[in-house]
């Protein structure tokens, strides 16, 4: 489709009156309206790439597909053209809005003293920790993941399990977890009661979310979509592509937690 963006850029000088801004939307658009042709799935890969790291241009792409897509609607005296851009944008899960960061995520969690504490907890307190620290779960999911151990879903692959959770909790899901086969032990003797969990952990003033948090600190051979996969933040489009590299996954993320064992008494 050819475009006449001098006729754009009047369209967006009809709503606005800053000259930078408009500027900035109509170069956007001319980089990054080739999106709005792609599939949900090829999408969400590509805005992903783009975008990673960068929030501040992922709100410049955002504005200026949305006002591109209006303009075509307009354009065209259709009503196809922002609604899909919506669509896109909803199957990908992606936000308007550029997330606060809770003042618990802000602060820095040493990994050193946070795995010294770990080997002085109490051998069932211990169990339970480790798997926390070694899947990045959240607490919920850690729980349901010990009790109903035996009758999950899991495969083999080099000297790790892949379990398949699929859990959903609203938009967020846990579809599958990851478990080195020396971890294994711990699942017997980890507490089976997420109560007693949360009681005890307070005395050592260690919130469970402390180990979801550490995560990726720990796992940092891991990239950002795969540490997403990992703790549920992928949605159902891209849970099929992020898995096809599977192997190379389990391989990276054993592989750590072989390292982090060695280092607990």
């Amino acid at each position: 489709m050819q475009i006449d963006w001098n006729k754009f850029k009047e369209y967006l000088s009809l709503k606005c009156t800053n000259k930078t801004h408009i500027n900035n939307l109509v170069n956007y658009a001319k980089k990054y309206s080739y999106l709005l042709n792609l599939n949900a799935v090829d999408f969400s890969i590509e805005f992903k790439k783009i975008t990673e790291n960068k929030k501040t241009l992922k709100k410049h792409i955002l504005q200026a597909l949305a006002a591109y897509s209006k303009f075509l609607d307009a354009l065209n005296d259709v009503d196809t053209y922002y609604k899909k851009f919506n669509e896109l944008r909803k199957k990908a899960n992606i936000s308007w809005y550029i997330p606060k960061i809770p003042k618990i995520l802000e602060e820095k969690i040493n990994k050193d003293e946070l795995l010294e504490k770990i080997n002085y907890f109490p051998k069932k307190l211990k169990a339970t920790t480790i798997l926390h620290l070694l899947t990045g779960l959240r607490t919920h999911e850690l729980i349901y993941f010990i009790k109903n151990f035996e009758k999950i879903k899991k495969q083999k692959i080099y000297d790790a399990y892949v379990f398949e959770l699929l859990l959903i909790r609203k938009t967020k899901k846990v579809f599958i977890t990851i478990l080195n086969e020396k971890a294994i032990e711990y699942i017997k003797i980890a507490y089976k009661s997420k109560l007693s969990y949360w009681k005890n952990l307070k005395k050592y003033n260690i919130k469970p979310y402390d180990f979801r948090r550490a995560f990726e600190s720990f796992f940092d051979n891991l990239r950002s979509h795969e540490i997403d996969l990992l703790q549920g933040r992928v949605g159902k489009e891209l849970i099929i592509h992020y898995t096809r590299d599977l192997e190379n996954i389990v391989k990276k993320v054993s592989e750590k937690q072989r390292e982090i064992l060695e280092k607990i008494i």
